[in-house]
């Protein structure tokens, strides 16, 4: 991965030419042509400068959505502020646990909403986009760990799957394997490996890691029942839990049964969630992040 030095230009120009393309063609034919043929030639295997909120953010150009999107805070927003009122209600000090943390969206925004976050554990197993979240944490102000690795209930190694393409690492999961170039191991291990104390703290975890979500809390029972208070930000994705044959009941209840958990959607925190029901119902049936607070 290419990130750009300080006197680079934001985007370099062939991506700007494949952007003026796509705008021309208004998405429609021929409107990808430049930007696919980039990404076949390896010329996309780099990061881009772009707004985002009060700074900036490298994003990987291989991530479509730099093709047309040209403020990165203009995608996210009210589910981060949600997340941070959350927070700012409910805990102290705190760490900021990214599991799945991509490029650091959630990770560079957190610190500007919420005064009182201690330090950032990143998580994150694409090892293009970890290099890419280690260059964005920098700028952060707060003490920060970022580990190339996957979370799970256990140790083990794996590799990445992109079923669409490596130019799609959204819908990228691992697949196990003795051989693989990425480590799995538990949350509690990584947190111990940080040199961080669970017990009587509290912290903020975020789990967005596509079909592993179940056994990425089994693996933070430590923390999650020795935690002062923690809030938790997870993603209900259908399609993952079909393909990984689990419910959204099931994945909640995993953490109720750890501790009480009260349920929100992340969008409108007046919009609560009985975990007992039918969770996809309830939100509507599409992908949905939700808050969880356990006090």
């Amino acid at each position: 991965m290419i990130l750009p030095r300080p006197d680079d230009p934001d985007l370099p120009i062939g991506f700007r030419l494949a952007r003026a393309i796509y705008a021309l063609r208004r998405g429609g034919r021929g409107a990808y042509f430049l930007y696919t043929w980039l990404g076949r030639t390896g010329r996309l295997r780099r990061a881009g400068r772009f707004p985002y909120f009060e700074q900036q953010i490298l994003v990987p150009l291989q991530v479509t959505a730099t093709l047309f999107r040209a403020d990165f805070s203009l995608f996210h927003g009210k589910r981060e502020v949600n997340l941070a009122a959350q927070i700012n209600r409910t805990l102290d000090r705190f760490t900021l646990i990214d599991c799945g943390a991509y490029y650091g969206q959630v990770s560079m925004r957190l610190p500007h909403l919420c005064p009182r976050l201690d330090s950032i554990i990143a998580i994150e197993p694409n090892p293009e986009s970890a290099e890419v979240l280690a260059a964005n944490l920098a700028t952060a102000q707060v003490p920060y760990r970022v580990f190339h690795a996957a979370v799970a209930d256990h140790h083990s190694r794996g590799d990445l799957i992109f079923p669409h393409g490596p130019n799609d690492p959204d819908a990228a999961y691992i697949k196990e394997s003795p051989q693989g170039a990425i480590r799995i191991l538990p949350i509690d291990d990584l947190v111990e490996e940080a040199g961080i104390t669970a017990a009587g703290k509290d912290f903020v975890l975020k789990i967005d890691v596509e079909s592993q979500e179940a056994a990425a809390i089994a693996g933070a029972r430590k923390l999650i029942g020795s935690a002062r208070r923690v809030c938790f930000f997870i993603e209900i994705h259908p399609e993952t839990l079909k393909r990984t044959g689990t419910t959204a009941e099931a994945l909640l209840g995993a953490v109720s049964s750890i501790r009480p958990v009260d349920w929100y959607v992340a969008d409108r925190l007046d919009w609560t969630i009985d975990p007992s029901q039918g969770v996809l119902d309830q939100i509507g049936g599409g992908i949905r992040d939700l808050i969880g607070v356990a006090n």
